[in-house]
């Protein structure tokens, strides 16, 4: 699962930058859009690694106190 789920982190992050990076080469918009339109790529791609991190890494199991 470490496997898929690396992949998936630097498949998914490279649309997205690539994406964001596309968006803001082809439209003819004001700086301070376009440095918005980075921004929120930027955040989408770190929120993005950050779920499928949570959700498809394996966890160690925690260990708790057990007086049996």
């Amino acid at each position: 699962m470490k496997l898929v789920t690396s992949i998936l982190v630097v498949v998914l992050t490279a649309g997205i930058v690539g994406g964001t990076i596309w968006l803001m080469l082809t439209l003819a918009i004001a700086a301070w859009l376009e440095v918005l339109i980075g921004v929120v790529g930027f955040v989408l791609a770190t929120v993005v690694n950050l779920l499928l991190f949570w959700f498809l890494w394996p966890r160690t199991p925690s260990f708790e106190d057990d007086d049996e």
